[in-house]
């Protein structure tokens, strides 16, 4: 009998192995052997810096926002002071940015600060890609404040 799960991948390394004990118990149970276990391990790129396009395809496809009410949103938070300009094609941080201070700029944050500050002192910051594109006029989209 082949198992398949609905997600076609399981990630979680709890639910698998729950998954698995149940397996064993029914088999020992019933007669029945377990003869493979498959597994493969994947990665995945780092994102690109945030772009106008990007911003709005993740806040249509994650968020369920229309592009329009997106840009409203991402230029209201411009106006407050809290992101950079959001219409902007550039992906990469040109070397005069230091996307580090940036993250260390967040760890007062009393929401995401334990985050940052986590990616910072917990060995897991890496710096961004870079991508290809560079507008010449604004950085990626980023938080200033």
């Amino acid at each position: 009998v082949r198992f398949t799960w609905k997600r076609a991948r399981l990630f979680d390394r709890l639910a698998v192995l729950a998954l698995y004990e149940i397996c064993l118990e029914e088999a020992a149970a019933s007669g029945v052997a377990v003869v493979s276990i498959s597994e493969a391990p994947k990665s995945r790129w780092r994102p690109l810096p945030l772009n106008t396009v990007e911003l709005t395809k993740l806040a249509s496809s994650k968020l369920h926002i229309a592009p329009a009410r997106c840009m409203k949103v991402a230029e209201d938070l411009y106006q407050r002071g809290l992101i950079s300009y959001p219409r902007t094609e550039t992906d990469r941080f040109p070397p005069t940015m230091d996307p580090r201070a940036m993250v260390q700029a967040q760890t007062g944050s009393s929401v995401w600060g334990a985050f940052a500050n986590n990616l910072l002192h917990g060995g897991r910051y890496t710096a961004p890609r870079s991508g290809p594109h560079d507008d010449g006029a604004h950085p990626p989209i980023h938080p200033v404040a």
